[in-house]
């Protein structure tokens, strides 16, 4: 008996630990880019209040998207000096994680070494990224979440495409957070990852595929929050570009207008905004709120109030319905396929399906189906014919963890006998052609030698 009773409260520790894994106490972490100023090449008014207000905040880390200083000379001593202003961050303790910005590459920032003798010891980054980006390029895993820092000037406005994919689909974390100092969709007419469009644009399904919600950037001196609409008409799915060039640089004037190459994509503002401050980022469970912190004034010779002047939150989802998802149109009487995706940290064993054939919502499965198989064969030969139809995934025994069709779909039964829909998909058109021209000339007769051929 004591026996059983210690393995059941191992069994018990492992289950609680398994849950603190994938749901942490709350944690969070500021933000913010663009310092560089007339102090040795810094703002320091605006950066010490951003150290400040990140140490009476007692966030988790600090992450900053380039540009420290301004460069062009003496750039190890603005560096010394950037470190110097942000010293009590350091000093209480919260990690500090830093990216090149313009201001440190090229002709404003002639040797490299002075970045990585100045980012070691102490003040080190990570060191896992790829080969002549280490100490440039980076991921760290915090609590339930993947940090990803992309330098953008070893390959000039671009990330290490291939280096980024293998950290993300290695990711187990629900949490993913990438940061860069260029924007992934221009706001100011200047160059910005849509230099080279299709290799944005690989950036950002990488992005989405893993689950990101959100991109942070700086660069240009202001704070701007954009949706980007990917144009499946459900904006809950969007990405998010944060814009957070806040912390010193001067502020730049403009009216949001994407106006760059944004290829498939449509930018949405949500918010906008021309004076200093940093972003935050709460992380509870699945559920992440970032809320945008500004300064009550651009005039240096006041004392900064910082407030909260616009926030977003969203959840991350552990299962996605992949089909049908939408506008598909399926033949009742055969089977159909339902298919999802089970994301690697999800706890999620078996899944329950139902669908809803435009008046009610109805069982597909009457025993659990294993969730890590990713698919399950519907048949339909009762099922109602209706273009209003959707389909609901959800946890067997936790029915708020979801997903559904993102828009309706069609199942109809097929009221006319077509002899030459070789597929059955009720229509008679091209594909049913193809099906035709494989197997043109063809015979099975095994008694006709010309079909020996």
């Amino acid at each position: 008996m004591r026996s059983l009773h210690i393995n059941s409260m191992l069994l018990a520790l492992s289950a609680a630990a398994l849950a603190s894994a994938h749901s942490p106490e709350p944690w969070s972490f500021i933000i913010v880019g663009d310092s560089r100023g007339p102090d040795n090449g810094v703002n320091s008014v605006i950066l010490s209040e951003v150290a400040e207000e990140t140490v009476s905040a007692g966030v988790d880390f600090l992450l900053f998207s380039g540009d420290l200083i301004s460069g062009f000379y003496e750039v190890e001593t603005q560096l010394s000096y950037w470190l110097s202003v942000m010293q009590p961050v350091y000093n209480a303790g919260i990690g500090v994680y830093v990216i090149r910005g313009n201001h440190e590459d090229g002709e404003f920032f002639p040797d490299i070494s002075v970045w990585h003798e100045t980012f070691s010891g102490n003040y080190a980054l990570p060191g896992n990224g790829p080969p002549g980006e280490v100490n440039l390029t980076y991921s760290f895993v915090h609590k339930n979440a993947m940090v990803v820092g992309v330098d953008q000037y070893v390959d000039i406005f671009a990330a290490n495409q291939p280096w980024l994919d293998a950290q993300l689909t290695a990711n187990t974390h629900p949490h993913v957070f990438v940061f860069g100092h260029l924007p992934a969709y221009r706001a100011l007419p200047r160059p910005c990852l849509d230099f080279y469009p299709e290799r944005r644009d690989a950036f950002w399904r990488s992005l989405a595929d893993a689950g990101a919600r959100v991109y942070f950037a700086g660069h240009d001196h202001f704070y701007d929050h954009a949706r980007i609409d990917d144009g499946d008409g459900n904006i809950e799915n969007d990405l998010h570009q944060y814009i957070v060039g806040t912390a010193g640089a001067r502020p730049y004037t403009w009216e949001p207008r994407y106006e760059g190459d944004n290829g498939a994509m449509t930018p949405v503002n949500v918010a906008h905004a021309e004076t200093y401050g940093y972003v935050r980022v709460d992380v509870e469970g699945s559920d992440v709120t970032l809320t945008w912190i500004a300064r009550h004034t651009n005039n240096l010779a006041i004392t900064g109030v910082y407030a909260a002047a616009e926030s977003w939150s969203y959840s991350v989802a552990s299962l996605v319905l992949l089909s049908p998802n939408g506008g598909e149109r399926l033949v009742a009487g055969g089977d159909n396929m339902i298919q999802w995706q089970r994301k690697a940290w999800a706890g999620t064993e078996n899944v329950r399906l139902e669908y809803f054939d435009g008046s009610a919502w109805r069982a597909i499965n009457s025993t659990p189906v294993a969730a890590h198989t990713g698919s399950y064969l519907w048949p339909t030969a009762h099922a109602q014919d209706s273009n209003k139809c959707l389909v609901r995934l959800s946890d067997w025994e936790d029915a708020t963890v979801s997903d559904t069709s993102d828009a309706p779909f069609t199942v109809f039964h097929c009221r006319t006998a077509l002899p030459a829909d070789l597929n059955g998909d009720c229509y008679v058109d091209m594909q049913d052609l193809m099906l035709l021209a494989a197997d043109w000339l063809k015979c099975g007769n095994v008694f006709d030698p010309a079909c020996e051929l």
